[in-house]
């Protein structure tokens, strides 16, 4: 069994033990492509319950944290799953990217999806599976991966923003330090 297919599988086992229902049957392959090699969701980032100091803050900053907590750890097992379609479903469009070193504007889910692995490069996925909760950076930008690399923030459902979804608002490359999300 190659490598990645054991890795799936010990991470699948793991959360099916903790409690943690798979959405997806383990020897059917995603139908938008393969797990991605050597990245894998630590079963302790996605089975522990989030540190309360992320959770206070997301709250104090952004709002419910439940909804953000839920997407966080969404968007991670989608990122690790290689499941494009899940990926391009959290995605605020159009979104700002950089598609074989040139900035690009990606206008829906369709488009993203043609592009995924050249938009969600090995270094950006790593940097979503491998974030531990602890170290998700929150601030008024949102939710920040790694040192940048993709930021969550809620996006209004109306004009009074009585109600928000939380959204992918920015996938990036970064040179190695913290970076905010693309300015428009």
């Amino acid at each position: 069994m190659p490598r990645v297919a054991r890795t799936l599988t010990v991470f699948i086992s793991l959360l099916c033990l903790c409690g943690c229902q798979r959405e997806q049957a383990q020897d059917t392959p995603s139908s938008e492509g393969t797990p991605v090699a050597g990245i894998a969701v630590p079963p302790a980032t996605v089975a522990a319950p989030f540190p309360e100091a992320v959770s206070s803050r997301i709250e104090q900053v952004l709002g419910d944290p439940a909804r953000y907590t839920t997407a966080i750890v969404e968007l991670q097992r989608a990122v690790a799953a290689h499941d494009v379609t899940a990926v391009a479903a959290m995605v605020q469009f159009p979104l700002k990217v950089t598609v074989d070193g040139k900035p690009t504007t990606i206008a829906d889910a369709a488009t993203f999806a043609l592009n995924y692995d050249q938009i969600v490069t090995a270094a950006i996925a790593a940097a979503v599976v491998n974030t531990p909760h602890a170290d998700l950076l929150v601030n008024q930008w949102g939710i920040m991966f790694g040192n940048g690399e993709v930021w969550i923030n809620g996006i209004c459902a109306d004009e009074k923003c009585s109600s928000f979804e939380p959204r992918v608002i920015a996938i990036q490359p970064v040179n190695g330090t913290q970076q905010a999300p693309h300015a428009d």
